[in-house]
């Protein structure tokens, strides 16, 4: 995994449909188009999680973030991140596994 592993996936971790997004999949609808690969929040959201799930444990720093998504305005975002609180626990420090 990449530097920018942990902030990319608690980007797609509180992702929200934005209001252009879900017309445009209205409109696919409505008119009947074949169906156009879009990917909506609640897939992101999905992925996210799996993601941080085989990434466990995860640093400290990183459960603080999706510690304040647990608490999203946004009930979807708050229950994706309350799952992963749920089965994911925090990184060890260095210096704690250096004592052994």
């Amino acid at each position: 995994m990449g530097t920018n592993c942990l902030p990319f996936l608690l980007k797609k971790l509180g992702a929200h449909d934005t209001a252009i997004s879900m017309a445009w999949l209205r409109a696919i609808s409505v008119i009947r188009l074949k169906r156009v690969f879009v990917p909506t929040a609640e897939l992101q959201r999905g992925q996210a999680v799996t993601a941080l799930l085989w990434l466990d444990p995860l640093p400290a720093a990183t459960m603080e973030r999706i510690r304040s998504l647990s608490k999203s305005d946004n009930p979807e975002v708050a229950a994706s991140a309350k799952y992963v609180l749920q089965y994911c626990r925090k990184a060890p420090r260095v210096s704690d596994s250096r004592k052994r």
